[in-house]
């Protein structure tokens, strides 16, 4: 088979990024990846090459400028965006990007918006009278107060985004499940300044996707398929089947959907039943985990997407559709998430379940034998996880009972920074009380996390008011994004803080001390009023003991 061309899949994974390289090189296709994260993905036989880029969740600059580098030297066909990272990175630097190579499937602002911004298929579903959950979009603190008295529970609290690049840094954004006013307020202020939230109906029952190509809203290709097991709180589906029977028409509203949009490239429109009735929940604007389905069934989405919008071929007078009921598992996930629920006779009915792979139309879509090393080294990352878990253990007790605490001196020590996880509880309260009884010495905050602009928690300014101090409109900073050159003096509050900030910080160890040596000064997100109120007492009388002349 001639070779067609080598095409950059932007983003690693073992499932969508596996399944795309697979199939492309049955049909002639070279498949590299350039991924930001190290990933078993590359030992693949599928893939060509692998460019391990540095991380862009932390400077998108830097990766951006790899990538360039990357893109003159080398010549690819185009580009597909693997994941929503990829698809983020390129819809922001797409006029950048395109000069050098093609990005394959990206749509101009006003149609991409429709995957990018979950709100704005909300409002289009509601003009062409398809269903969707009850929703409520808040783009401010404010919007959520002037409805937070008649909020009703159980409710979704989604991010019209789940990736946004904001300055340097890329933003992970995750829906949560709410049954109290209170852990919800914590979550707005939390997310609100970086993304607008929309508040949802909770919708109950099975998930259906809606798996296509299309080119300016014309179905080039599709199947349906139910996902029959999925992590608890949502994610990737481990065990799923193609759908033949169409008895909700989830045909007939996608189609109505893709060509309003006029929608180019691939996508899958999310759906719950429940009772009968289907619910449009969002679209996956990029290849998703339950490819493989497809593919088994007889709809080569990945070749079709190449060969119909970068070969530019005629478009086809009648979608691909599958020619057979699958029904596909991924072992490994699978079992992960089978472990999770904790009962053993979940377990047992798992293990007497894989006997159905004997009969023709169960599969494993991760079986060990069909690429050996890709698959070893991808259960061997699940053993280096768990290592790394029970090292980081074996570190906390080292520096809990056996590190040596050096007490602070104080000579000359004018410029301090408090450290805690998140910056929106602990070190935002510290910084404030010494600059409250010591106003002639510089105090500042961070937090280890590398998400930013939040606004601290309900019960913390509630804490800190008895103390004068108004933690409000406190928002949170990465502890990189600080000049640490300048301080003489990082008080951390915990042991976990300290395992975190040696390795984000390893010239500053010297500056580094525990707040109080005798003891942790445990995080009080998520716990009660009084946790706050105890944690913060601890807070003022070691300050006290250290500063007050």
């Amino acid at each position: 088979m001639r070779h067609r061309g080598t095409i950059l899949l932007l983003g690693a994974n073992d499932r969508a990024t596996y399944s795309v390289a697979k199939n492309l090189k049955k049909h002639g296709y070279s498949s590299a990846v350039a991924s930001w994260e190290d990933h078993p993905v590359k030992y693949s036989r599928f893939i060509e090459k692998f460019y391990h880029l540095s991380d862009i969740r932390q400077n998108v600059n830097s990766f951006f400028e790899e990538f360039l580098r990357l893109l003159k030297k080398e010549n690819f066909s185009c580009i597909i965006p693997i994941n929503d990272v990829a698809v983020e990175f390129c819809s922001f630097f797409r006029e950048e990007i395109e000069r050098s190579c093609a990005v394959l499937g990206l749509n101009p602002p006003d149609i991409q918006k429709f995957a990018q911004n979950k709100y704005a298929l909300i409002e289009l579903c509601r003009k062409l009278d398809i269903v969707t959950p009850e929703t409520h979009l808040i783009t401010t603190i404010d919007d959520f107060y002037s409805i937070k008295n008649n909020i009703s529970f159980p409710l979704i609290a989604k991010p019209i985004q789940s990736k946004k690049i904001i300055g340097n840094r890329v933003y992970n954004f995750t829906v949560k499940k709410f049954s109290d006013l209170r852990s919800l307020e914590d979550f707005v202020r939390e997310k609100i300044l970086k993304v607008p939230l929309m508040l949802q109906s909770v919708v109950e029952g099975y998930g259906v996707g809606f798996n296509f190509c299309s080119k300016e809203g014309h179905l080039i290709a599709y199947y349906m398929h139910e996902r029959l097991r999925e992590p608890q709180g949502g994610g990737e589906s481990s065990f799923r089947k193609t759908l033949l029977d169409d008895k909700y028409y989830i045909k007939e509203k996608s189609t109505h959907l893709i060509r309003q949009i006029r929608w180019t490239g691939v996508g899958m429109l999310e759906f719950k039943i429940q009772n009968g009735q289907p619910y449009v929940m969002e679209l996956n604007g990029r290849f998703w985990g339950s490819l493989e389905v497809g593919i088994l069934s007889g709809v080569e989405i990945p070749f079709l997407h190449v060969c119909y919008n970068l070969e530019k071929n005629p478009l086809p007078t009648h979608p691909t559709t599958p020619t057979r009921e699958v029904y596909v598992r991924n072992i490994r996930n699978d079992f992960l998430n089978v472990i999770k629920t904790r009962s053993p006779l979940n377990i047992l009915y798992w293990i007497l379940s894989l006997s159905g792979h004997f009969l023709g139309n169960v599969m494993a879509e991760d079986s060990i034998f069909k690429d050996f090393k890709f698959r070893l080294f991808l259960w061997l990352e699940l053993f280096s996880k768990a290592a790394s878990k029970v090292h980081f253990q074996l570190s906390y007790w080292h520096v809990k009972f056996f590190l040596k605490k050096p007490r602070i001196n104080l000579l000359n020590t004018h410029n301090i920074l408090f450290v805690c996880e998140g910056n929106i509880c602990r070190s935002p309260f510290a910084a404030e009380y010494l600059k409250k009884i010591r106003p002639d010495l510089e105090t500042e905050s961070a937090g280890l996390q590398s998400e930013a602009m939040k606004l601290s928690p309900v019960y913390a300014i509630e804490a800190a008011r008895a103390f004068g101090i108004d933690l409000n409109m406190h928002t949170s900073q990465f502890i990189l994004d600080k000049d640490i050159s300048k301080f003489d003096v990082i008080f951390i509050m915990d042991v976990s803080n300290y395992l975190k900030i040696k390795t984000l910080l390893p010239h500053y160890r010297k500056k580094i001390f525990f707040l109080n040596p005798e003891k942790e000064i445990r995080d009080p997100f998520g716990k009660d009023l009084d946790y706050f109120k105890d944690c913060y007492w601890e807070i003022a009388r070691v300050i006290d003991a250290i500063f007050k002349k």
